[in-house]
């Protein structure tokens, strides 16, 4: 008997870090291009009687025709890709294709399946939920109840005991549709259907059409990643309450898991075999991925092996290959897997060990398995649009653990990293993520751990979330709707928050999918921490990184010293932002940066330093000391930058005194630098461009309020009283009062080139 809990994802198939790169990754730009063609051909397809149908009325039985028994399938699967594609339902194509769908007679399974999609989204008013109940209805009524066809579907209502597990699944997904409208499907359904694939699967541990001893077609990649798919849904309303006794395990999961790792080669390839469809088995395999959180099946990138297919067939009209059930069809599956597998990654949840006694034990990372996947589906719905979440590890590459601007940590016992551990998190935060810790059971040893840890690593200490955050001020859902006020627990660096703790255990409730009452704020601070981590609308796609690396076919011209400069104070907010800029430089300058921090106030800054940088989050007054270093250096032709870190008032405030006292014949001749100074024309810059957060407060966002003081015939001294080092990063955070990362990076990159220049 198999337990019906929730899944623990086979440790052998996203444990190993190397020999990941089987497929080279498609550049985003590429995907979006191959995305938009294949969208394209959808539309110019697209009826003047606003459908996508061959045949204009159907001619109903119990088979898999485009024309007969799944007629309306092709405009129902067409809407929907488009749709999961970022589409519009009110745009001028799509309403009246919609309006057609609403009211055509469809009842093939495949079809109805396909319409019960497209409704999830569409607006969630009485109008949907009466058409996908009408279409549940009957979904519901044509499942098969004896021998080896229990639990499975028919092309249609088909007599006897037909049946396949291609036709099964989208039995299986169209109620699943259905319950995202809002509509109840008993619990024995899904006990049903997880006892029917269970009981259908192959001993190898993949699936072919039907049961093993009656079927003598193979087992293939898109049977098996159908049957691991429907046991994904079916486990998620089954499982029983999450617990704190380790992490689950399905043994059918994991053997489904390792037979697909085990045949990848025969996924997305041109190389035909028996009862082989690429496109559908695109479709089933990107739904396992979603479902499951898995980067990796063995050591292949399933997106990106899919994605360069996908480059690789496409035809010069946008189409794909049609091995069955139409082009339209085809191509719509293509446009599902692009549009769904590079979705954002709303969180990523870490696999971590535990080291006891010297030795590494698997820690309890993944006790509620659903717990991220519901909360994200939750969060994909608040925010329409296509989101996902990924298991990742700290042995993985940096760009990977930066694909997303949140890492999960769970647990319920106390952590204990490596320092080598220990160093990843450190970075993943420095280069602009977010660290959400929650305590399962409310355990007090993580919670001690996680404090620990984060002062350590990050010198700074958790306190409430202040009421007054951008994440409670800005965002979806206020606080003052929150009843009881959950306890939220903030660590920042004065320019955004670093690490949020929920020591009260809000994962259960992800994992319960229970929205309800009180549970309502444990789903909404995740979409609001989503909003504020992305600046609300700068969520990247798959692929898109704003981590920087040297690029090795660079040869250097020069070499250049930047300085942080350090006071009695927070002079260093972001560690990552200067090792970014040196990064960009080198790139796209050929200049060799070296980065030192200089004490002020010990006459350590002098002319092998070329720009110094001056930054903070608080008020702050310099001693003499200081003030005399700062005087000699820019006098002497050092150049120094001076930012409000975040855009903090006090801290500009503060600067713009220390500045008359420092210079106070030349105070006075500080101005708003002009758009023809040699820094906004040195190389060319993008527009000017604030932050989602300036825009709110009403000011212009189209022009520089860059301000500079000249001594000696050139400008020395350059002030912004809104954030430049946070945009160093490129890090999306909403709530900083300062300009754009992709203007802010460029721009000062110009100021050390002129700086520099003789």
């Amino acid at each position: 008997m198999v337990r019906p809990i929730a899944i623990f994802f086979a440790l052998l198939l996203i444990a190993a870090p190397i020999a990941r790169a089987q497929t080279q990754p498609v550049p985003p730009a590429e995907v979006e291009k191959t995305l938009n063609a294949a969208k394209a051909y959808l539309y110019k397809k697209l009826g003047k009687d606003h459908n996508w149908e061959q045949a204009d009325a159907p001619k109903h039985g119990n088979d898999n025709r485009t024309e007969a028994g799944q007629w309306g399938g092709q405009t129902a699967i067409a809407i929907y890709a488009l749709l999961a594609a970022g589409e519009s339902h009110r745009d001028p194509r799509l309403a009246p294709a919609i309006e057609w769908l609403k009211k055509a007679d469809i009842r093939g399974t495949y079809a109805v399946a396909f319409r019960l999609l497209a409704y999830t989204k569409m607006p969630r008013n009485e109008e949907f939920r009466r058409l996908a109940s009408a279409d549940l209805k009957q979904i519901m009524a044509r499942i098969k109840e004896t021998g080896n066809s229990k639990g499975m579907f028919d092309y249609a209502d088909g007599p006897g005991n037909g049946y396949s597990h291609s036709r099964s699944q989208y039995g299986v997904l169209a109620a699943w549709a259905a319950t995202e409208m809002g509509l109840e499907v008993p619990t024995g359904f899904w006990q049903n259907m997880q006892q029917a694939w269970v009981r259908n699967q192959d001993p190898s541990g993949g699936w072919s059409y039907k049961h093993p001893k009656e079927d003598k077609l193979p087992v293939t990649p898109g049977m098996t990643a159908a049957g691991l798919a429907t046991l994904y849904l079916s486990y998620d309303f089954t499982a029983p309450p999450p617990a704190c006794n380790g992490n689950p395990t399905s043994p059918p999961i994991d053997k489904g898991l390792a037979w697909l790792a085990k045949n990848i080669d025969l996924y997305a390839t041109t190389k035909n075999y028996d009862r082989d469809f690429p496109m559908p088995t695109l479709y089933a395999v990107e739904r396992v991925g979603l479902a499951s959180g898995l980067r990796y099946l063995g050591n292949t990138d399933w997106f990106h092996k899919g994605a360069r297919f996908l480059q690789e067939v496409q035809r010069p009209d946008g189409s794909f290959p049609s091995d069955y059930g139409g082009i339209t069809a085809q191509t719509a599956f293509g446009v599902l897997f692009l549009a769904r597998g590079r979705a954002p990654i709303v969180m990523q949840k870490l696999e971590y060990d535990l080291t006891v006694g010297g030795k590494a034990t698997v820690g309890p990372w993944h006790q509620r398995p659903r717990d991220a996947h519901f909360v994200t589906r939750f969060v994909a719905r608040e925010t329409e649009r296509e989101l996902s979440w990924q298991i990742a590890k700290l042995s993985a590459p940096a760009a990977d653990l930066q694909e997303s601007q949140i890492l999960y940590i769970a647990g319920s016992k106390a952590l204990t990293f490596t320092p080598e551990e220990e160093a990843k998190l450190k970075t993943f935060v420095h280069s602009g993520g977010m660290i959400l810790f929650n305590a399962d059971c409310n355990d007090g040893a993580f919670t001690q751990s996680v404090t620990r840890l984060a002062t350590k690593l990050f010198d700074a200490e958790f306190r409430e979330l202040p009421q007054d955050s951008a994440i409670y001020t800005r965002q979806m859902y206020s606080p003052k709707d929150w009843r009881p006020m959950p306890r939220v627990l903030g660590l920042s660096n004065g320019v955004r928050e670093l690490c949020i703790l929920v020591p009260n255990d809000f994962a259960r409730s992800w994992a319960l999918n229970a929205r309800a009452g009180e549970r309502a704020a444990h789903f909404q601070l995740v979409a609001n921490l989503f909003l504020y981590a992305n600046d609300k609308s700068r969520a990247r796609v798959k692929g898109e990184s704003y981590l920087l690396t040297r690029d090795p076919k660079v040869k250097p011209s020069q070499k250049i010293n930047l300085a942080r400069l350090q006071y009695a104070g927070n002079f260093d907010p972001e560690p990552g932002a200067l090792p970014r800029l040196a990064t960009h430089l080198y790139n796209t300058r050929g200049m060799d940066a070296t980065i030192s921090t200089i004490k002020l106030g010990e006459n350590k800054l002098g002319a092998d330093t070329h720009v110094a940088f001056l930054t903070g989050t608080a008020r702050v007054t310099l001693t003499p000391q200081e003030r005399d270093d700062l005087k000699k250096f820019v006098s002497g032709g050092g150049t120094v930058v001076i930012d409000a870190a975040g855009g903090r008032d006090a801290f500009a405030a503060a600067m713009l005194n220390e500045i008359k006292e420092i210079l106070p014949d030349d105070a006075g001749k500080m101005n708003t630098l002009p758009p023809e100074h040699k820094v906004f024309t040195l190389a060319k810059l993008p527009e000017v461009d604030y932050r989602d957060a300036v825009r709110a407060t009403g000011q212009s966002t189209k022009v520089s309020r860059l301000r500079g003081l000249d001594l000696n015939g050139k400008t020395r001294v350059f002030f912004s009283g809104e954030d430049l080092t946070h945009g160093l990063l490129g890090s999306p955070t909403d709530g900083i009062i300062g300009y754009d990362p992709a203007y802010a990076l460029p721009l000062v990159a110009n100021i050390v080139e002129h700086a520099v220049a003789k």
